[in-house]
């Protein structure tokens, strides 16, 4: 499995075969679901699907290391499924609510590598999904050329304070780059 730092992002999720509302940590959903994957990357792929379409479900064939799942994993991919139009709902949401699943209390240096993983797994889930051939916008065109290079970019040091606020900017442009290649890929839905 993924040797990761935690990362509480969380999501209320309603079970349909249990009534309870519980939050479910993305970390225990990839154990379950036995992916090998940094959660920030899983989520990157997740948001990269959910830019093309939200009901589109080709990644768990990328994430799944089984041809059988049980049902315990199963489940899982469910929720991931779930957690894919949540996204989606984030992404579209004219109160700019996307997060990146990176939480304040992690080291510089875990927010960093959780940043590049997310921005590889969004990489990666672009060039699976096709999406990539299909944008033309300069902003669009420039953010996924400045994603390649955050997705490369080394981890910082946790004693030098300017790395921090170099990283919330980084972290920022990826937000923001994911909500509009997101918002010019649904104009017309």
């Amino acid at each position: 499995m993924y040797n990761d730092t935690t990362f509480c992002f969380t999501i209320q999720k309603i079970m349909t075969i249990n009534t309870t509302i519980e939050p479910i940590t993305l970390e225990k959903i990839i154990e379950q679901a036995e992916i090998d994957f940094a959660p920030a990357f899983v989520h990157g792929v997740l948001t990269a699907y959910a830019c093309h379409d939200e009901n589109d479900r080709h990644w768990a064939i990328l994430l799944q290391t089984q041809e059988q799942l049980t049902d315990k994993q199963s489940q899982a991919f469910q929720q991931l499924a779930e957690m894919q139009q949540a996204i989606g709902v984030a992404l579209a949401d004219s109160d700019l609510s996307f997060q990146l699943p990176i939480t304040d209390d992690a080291s510089i240096k875990q927010q960093s590598l959780a940043t590049r993983d997310w921005a590889s797994g969004l990489w990666f889930g672009l060039q699976q999904n096709d999406l990539l051939e299909k944008i033309t916008d300069e902003t669009n065109v420039e953010f996924i050329r400045d994603l390649k290079s955050i997705s490369a970019m080394p981890l910082l040091d946790d004693d030098d304070k300017h790395n921090l606020a170099d990283l919330l900017e980084i972290q920022e442009y990826c937000r923001m780059g994911v909500i509009g290649l997101f918002l010019s890929n649904h104009k017309n839905s």
